[in-house]
C-alpha cells in the first residue's frame, strides 16, 4: 500500500531474512552435532572430552544475536500492517473535525451536540510513505446511555491497543486534560484562542497549516517506530514466537549444568526454529559429526 511496505516487502523478498535464519540454522547443527558426539561417542580418541564448553560458548552468541533481532520494538510489523492511532477525549472536543481532516474526506459526522459519535469509526492514509490507520472514538463522560456506554467501552479498548494515542482538548476547555489511557496531549480548536489548560501539541482544522505541528510530530514518532540499524526486520508474530521460544530455550541451557538436560534444551531451541526454516533431521546432525571426528572407523 506505501513505499515503506514495498522496500520492507522487497528486502524479505531478495531473501534477507532466509539467509539470516538459515545461518543461525547451522549454527544449531553444528552445536547439537558436537554434544551428540561427545554423547554418542565418548569412547572414541577422536572426541575430546571438552567438546561441550566449546559448544556453550557458540550458543552464548547465538542467543545474544537472536535477542537482539527480537529487540526491534516490532518495527517490521508497524510497517507491514501499519500504525495504529487512535483519537480520544471529552465529547467535542475535536476529534472527528481531525479525522476528517487528516483523511482529507468526510468520514465522521461533525455537529455542536455532544456525543454524536458512539461507534468506532476508521480511516486509512498514507503519511509520507507509512501506512496509517486513524480510529476516531466516542468521547470519554459519564453516560446513562446505554448506546454511548457501549461506544466509551470501545474507544477505551482502542485506546489500550493503539500504538499511539492522541488525547484531544479543546483550547476553549478550561478545565485540566485529564487521559485515561498513556496519550499525546492536543490541544484542538486552536483558532478560538490560547489553552491554559496544559501543554501539548496546538492545533487547528479551520486554518491551512493547522495540523503543521501535528504532522511534524507524526512524522518524527514514526520514523522513531520504524527505523533503526537493521535492515532485516522481523514482520510476523508467528516468526516472533518461534524465535521467542527459541531463545527461552537457550537461556534454559546456559543456565543448566547437567550436559544431558542442557542437550535437551538445545533440541528444543532447534525444533522451533526449525519451524521457520525447516526441520533438523538426523541426518544433518551424522553429516557434521562424520566431517569433523573420525568415527566408527
Amino acid at each position: 500500500n506505501t513505499e515503506e511496505q514495498r522496500k520492507q516487502a522487497l528486502r524479505q523478498t531478495n531473501g534477507a531474512l532466509r539467509d539470516l535464519y538459515d545461518d543461525w540454522r547451522t549454527r544449531l547443527i553444528k552445536a547439537r552435532a558436537l554434544i551428540e558426539a561427545e554423547l554418542d561417542f565418548a569412547d572414541e580418541d577422536d572426541v575430546p572430552g571438552s567438546v561441550s564448553d566449546q559448544v556453550w560458548q557458540e550458543v552464548e552468541v547465538l542467543a545474544a544475536l537472536i535477542s537482539k533481532h527480537l529487540d526491534d520494538q516490532n518495527r517490521g510489523e508497524i510497517v507491514r500492517r501499519g500504525l495504529r492511532i487512535a483519537l480520544m477525549g471529552k465529547p467535542n472536543a475535536g476529534k472527528s473535525s481531525l479525522l476528517n481532516a487528516l483523511a482529507k474526506r468526510e468520514i465522521a459526522i461533525v455537529t455542536p451536540q455532544a456525543g454524536t459519535t458512539r461507534d468506532v469509526l476508521e480511516a486509512s492514509l498514507d503519511l509520507e510513505g507509512h501506512f496509517i490507520t486513524l480510529f476516531d472514538t466516542a468521547g470519554i463522560r459519564e453516560s446513562d446511555n446505554l448506546v454511548e456506554q457501549e461506544g466509551i467501552k470501545r474507544a477505551k479498548n482502542i485506546g489500550e491497543t493503539a500504538d499511539i494515542t492522541l488525547w484531544l482538548h479543546a483550547a476553549d476547555d478550561d478545565s485540566v486534560p485529564e487521559p485515561i489511557v498513556e496519550s499525546k496531549i492536543v490541544i484542538s480548536k486552536s483558532d478560538l484562542g490560547k489553552s491554559t489548560a496544559a501543554e501539548g501539541l496546538h492545533i487547528t482544522t479551520q486554518e491551512e497549516d493547522g495540523l503543521s505541528t501535528l504532522l511534524e510530530w507524526l512524522r518524527q514518532e514514526i520514523k522513531n517506530r520504524t527505523s533503526g540499524g537493521e535492515d532485516v526486520l522481523l514482520t510476523r508474530q508467528r516468526h516472533r514466537e518461534a524465535l521467542q521460544n527459541t531463545i527461552s530455550n537457550l537461556d534454559a541451557l546456559l543456565a543448566g549444568t547437567e550436559i544431558e538436560i542442557r542437550s535437551e534444551n538445545l533440541r528444543l531451541a532447534a525444533d522451533h526454529l526449525g519451524r521457520l526454516t525447516g526441520r533438523i533431521d538426523v541426518e544433518d546432525l551424522l553429516d557434521v559429526i562424520f566431517s569433523e571426528f573420525c568415527v566408527g572407523k
